[in-house]
């Protein structure tokens, strides 16, 4: 899910890398961002784990209702799990290189402008100037 997201943010990631920003910012707001989400995991989890434990203790006999050792553990597993799953996407993202996102992201724009050109039923000659001025202003 991390990794979609930065692939999908990779033309904004181009622009700041463009305007000079410093890859560890960036690396900041990708791993700021899955450790957000695994935050936001975690305080929903760890409570519903304590109450399971309790009832599970309560139903089976032997069972230890809460060890906190245990839950420490996969917690602290949890985040360096998520640390691991945010670097990968953040180290890629730095190796972008601008002129390549913004690139992508012009063919993008002239690939939608040729399907939006192609399924009116009007036919248009594909003209440089009619296209360069639908990607300009980013409607056909």
């Amino acid at each position: 899910m991390l990794w979609e997201s930065v692939a999908q943010r990779t033309h904004e990631i181009g622009i700041r890398l463009a305007l000079d920003a410093d890859p560890r910012d960036l690396m900041k707001l990708i791993l700021g961002q899955a450790l957000k989400l695994t935050g936001i995991g975690l305080v929903i989890a760890r409570p519903c784990a304590v109450a399971i434990s309790r009832a599970m203790a309560h139903l089976i006999f032997g069972v230890v209702s809460v060890d906190f050792a245990i839950l420490g553990g996969f917690t602290s597993l949890l985040v360096l799990v998520a640390l691991g799953a945010g670097y990968f996407p953040a180290r890629r993202a730095m190796s972008v290189d601008p002129m390549v996102s913004q690139r992508s992201q012009t063919y993008l724009r002239l690939l939608l402008v040729l399907v939006t050109l192609s399924s009116s039923h009007e036919r248009y000659f594909f003209e440089p100037s009619v296209i360069g001025r639908a990607i300009n202003s980013g409607t056909s």
